[in-house]
């Protein structure tokens, strides 16, 4: 009976070792998990017309390096108004974070929402995939008024 038990236990051991030796699964390798860490816009205050940078900081705050994945911006602001454009970031390590940028000109003045996106198309197996997305908002001022010019009569 004292060998079935030395044999079983032998096996379980040699079945831990093997686990702790060659980790197979995602979950014990670990996963990338991307995270929108930020959203501004340079200059902070956007005016009418006038190029606007929209910075997002996107994380990787997992534990292990991602693959390939794009980075979302939308902008929806008064009267309807839509503006749309992505960045790729072509891997981004655990613990590392990684700003992109995308231009945009406002068209009205008003509040807008800027929203950004990390990974919408799912390349990337995460931890968390609840984490991607992050909105702000922004108030763009009325752009400045050229003078009109005054008509002369020419006689």
């Amino acid at each position: 009976m004292g060998g079935d038990w030395d044999e079983i236990l032998g096996v379980l051991f040699l079945i831990c070792l093997v686990l702790l030796c060659f980790p197979v699964k995602a979950g014990i390798l670990g996963q990338p998990d991307l995270k929108v860490a930020s959203v501004g816009t340079i200059p902070e205050t956007p005016t009418v017309g006038e190029k606007t940078s929209i910075v997002a900081t996107v994380a990787n705050i997992g534990d292990r390096i991602s693959g390939p994945f794009n980075v979302h911006f939308y902008v929806e602001g008064p009267g309807g108004s839509y503006f749309s454009d992505h960045s790729t970031i072509l891997e981004l390590r655990d613990g590392d974070t990684k700003s992109v940028e995308v231009s945009w000109t406002p068209s009205e003045a008003g509040l807008y929402t800027i929203t950004v996106a990390v990974d919408q198309e799912n390349r990337v197996s995460e931890k968390n995939e609840y984490n991607n997305q992050m909105q702000v908002l922004v108030e763009v001022a009325p752009g400045q008024l050229s003078p009109t010019p005054t008509p002369t009569l020419l006689s």
